[in-house]
């Protein structure tokens, strides 16, 4: 077993696939970065794409093995050279501090191989986007680290709790010398350090559009270019908002690009392509799900508006109707193409069930410059609409 050397190696080593959990895994490393621990993660310190038995090693000689599962991460291990299986049965008998973290939806499969089968009795963190800050503190709370590194990570957690202590006492005082100016005074900051953040958000979501629109190319080298950029930009946001609706659009966009066997240039499903890999959309749906679910919870000033795409760029917040209903348009015939391939009748027809609802989401918040409802991208809205209440009419539906 390689001797372990938390005073000069790294800290963490930060485990996850790529394809479902790439968003997560960097937000982690920034927080952990921030508080001064030395993280590995494969794609910032051994490059896009190359792997080779040095992480192994690395796993070895990191005291603390942080496994992020999404959705159907680990229902591949049985598959010859699946790298997560093999990071996880390294860490496992290295002995390393294995600390799970849970995206929502994720459920420990039956039958695990034998070599990693006390994956689920480690204790785990469940993510959370909402509550990432108290969940980053669970998180390193159950990591193993010298006093030394303790203590650095709790710096940022206690003086965070100081400069708010602080600022509560200055307020009480001000108000009890001159409260009327003392509340000007907090609000004006406030809404300073808003308008700061925002200036921000916007201009990382600007630079966001245009590498967006560079990937895009058909040129391989420029599209790879600006594919890693864009990632970069999302990154860069979240970190300022991680609940930024643009963030969270982009993210699930980049992920459905990404695989150009499943999705077409406009991120409509491919019905061949899904035919041959039967419940492969729930890894490129979860961005999209998480922004519907924080634009449920929005006030209308927050999420409503104009049918105009320029407000979606112009809000920090980045949620608004138009992007909504396209997010809506696009997960109806995700769900209409699952059902088609389905060979359960209740599950096509619960998906055709939520098919219908988002449909008709969409058709009600956005209309054309033609005043038709919907979009005309992937299945129409008026036709999907129809084709999902005939295939319920003969269930009931």
């Amino acid at each position: 077993m390689t001797k372990r050397n938390d005073g000069e190696g790294h800290n963490v080593f930060i485990s996850y696939k790529r394809r479902t959990a790439a968003a997560e895994a960097r937000l982690i490393r920034s927080d952990l970065t921030q508080r001064g621990l030395r993280v590995f993660m494969d794609v910032t310190d051994l490059g896009h794409g190359f792997f080779d038995e040095s992480l192994l090693d690395r796993i070895a000689s990191t005291r603390n093995f942080v496994l992020i599962l999404a959705p159907h991460a680990l229902d591949k291990l049985h598959e010859e050279g699946d790298w997560l299986h093999r990071e996880i049965r390294q860490a496992i008998a290295s002995g390393c501090n294995v600390v799970p973290i849970t995206l929502p939806g994720f459920r420990f499969p039956k039958g695990l191989p034998e070599d990693i089968r006390a994956l689920p009795r480690y204790q785990c963190v469940e993510y959370s986007h909402l509550f990432f800050d108290a969940m980053m503190e669970r998180l390193v709370g159950m990591l193993d680290l010298p006093v030394g590194q303790r203590a650095a990570a709790d710096a940022g957690r206690t003086a965070d709790t100081k400069s708010r202590s602080g600022r509560r006492r200055w307020v009480w005082l001000a108000a009890a010398a001159l409260i009327v100016a003392g509340i000007a005074a907090f609000f004006t900051v406030r809404y300073k350090q808003a308008q700061s953040t925002n200036a921000k958000v916007l201009k990382a979501v600007g630079a966001l559009r245009q590498d967006f629109r560079q990937a895009g190319s058909d040129a391989p080298a420029v599209r790879a270019q600006y594919f890693a950029a864009s990632w970069q930009d999302v990154d860069a946001i979240l970190q300022l908002d991680p609940n930024n609706g643009t963030a969270l659009y982009y993210s699930g966009e980049l992920r459905r690009h990404s695989n150009r066997a499943l999705f077409t240039e406009n991120s409509c499903p491919i019905a061949d392509g899904l035919k041959a890999q039967k419940g492969e959309l729930d890894h490129f749906e979860a961005d999209f799900y998480r922004y519907l679910d924080i634009e449920a919870s929005l006030a209308d000033s927050d999420k409503g508006g104009a049918i105009s795409s320029g407000i979606c760029y112009s809000r920090p917040s980045g949620y608004c109707p138009q992007r909504t209903a396209w997010i809506d348009h696009l997960l109806a015939n995700d769900l209409y193409q699952e059902a088609l391939v389905s060979d359960d009748p209740v599950a096509q027809t619960n998906a055709l069930e939520r098919a219908l609802k988002l449909e008709q989401s969409a058709a009600q918040l956005y209309q054309d410059q033609n005043h038709n409802p919907g979009f005309t991208q992937c299945e129409t809205t008026e036709t999907l609409i129809r084709m999902i209440q005939a295939r319920l009419r003969p269930h009931g539906g």
